[in-house]
């Protein structure tokens, strides 16, 4: 295992973490409204540690980018660790209203992981208002995933251009 990255902001509001090392990931930020997270994808996993943290308790966005420098690369992705990450990184960021996954390479990896992930444990996104696509070759399974706990009623999903799907959001709430 890599080092431990700790940080403890019980006032922070937003926070972005671009990670190129494997971390144990522990963070203490009860107040956090925006969460984004830029990982490079190295050979062997699909994240690059694991968060060893509490749920943020009202998180409105979560904004999720898995870069790969290899479209080709997720046939040398360890299920079984990526699994974990990804489970965690979810744990992580349940609370979140809306979700985007900013890069084609993230829809690539999760729907490569799409068994592992939703075999084997029940969505954690109990608030999921809207989920922001790059493409529309996100599966359905992972989409309905991704809704299946939440109590929304009329979730929205957004294709393509990020800032109008920000800009039609912002105007919904």
């Amino acid at each position: 295992m890599g080092s431990k990255l700790k940080i403890h902001g019980p006032q922070l509001l937003s926070l972005k973490l671009e990670l190129m090392a494997y971390y144990e990931i522990e963070i203490y930020a009860p107040e956090l409204e925006t969460f984004t997270l830029c990982e490079k994808v190295t050979t062997g996993t699909a994240g690059n540690g694991f968060f060893d943290s509490a749920p943020i308790p009202e998180l409105d966005r979560a904004d999720i980018e898995l870069k790969t420098p290899d479209p080709g690369m997720k046939r040398l992705i360890d299920k079984t660790v990526a699994g974990e990450y990804l489970r965690s990184l979810f744990q992580y960021v349940q609370s979140a209203k809306i979700l985007k996954l900013r890069s084609s390479s993230t829809v690539v990896i999760l729907n490569y992981m799409r068994d592992e992930i939703l075999e084997q444990h029940p969505s954690p996104f109990k608030r999921m208002e809207s989920l922001i696509l790059p493409d529309n070759k996100l599966h359905d399974k992972v989409i309905n995933y991704f809704f299946q706990a939440s109590s929304c009623k009329e979730p929205n999903i957004f294709v393509g251009d990020a800032h109008a799907a920000w800009s039609s959001i912002d105007t919904v709430h």
